[in-house]
């Protein structure tokens, strides 16, 4: 929105307007059945959000909870899709994930 504005856009709001995305709803409420292309991409892009938005104290504590917070997941699901969003995010690679 706020690029928008600033390229001189005008935001319109239609109360009625739906919007269907290819993420289930119970990926954010059962973590157990997340997929782990999912699980790869959120984590990644946090990183890719973080940069562009945050200042650099932000930053700092951002990665400390992604990190230690990821790591923790990683493990209890023993899934490296988690870590692999991290190493990719930490990287700054965007597009779609390599094979590994």
């Amino acid at each position: 929105c706020v690029r928008l504005r600033k390229a001189c856009y005008r935001l319109v709001h239609e109360p009625r307007a739906v919007c269907y995305h290819q993420v289930s709803r119970s990926h954010w409420h059962d973590r157990d059945r997340a997929a782990p292309l999912l699980n790869y991409y959120t984590n990644r892009n946090r990183f890719l959000l973080a940069r562009r938005w945050l200042t650099p104290p932000q930053r700092v504590v951002f990665y400390l909870y992604i990190f230690a917070s990821r790591v923790i997941q990683a493990g209890r699901h023993l899934d490296l899709s988690y870590l692999y969003g991290l190493w990719d995010g930490v990287r700054g690679k965007t597009g779609p994930i390599s094979a590994r």
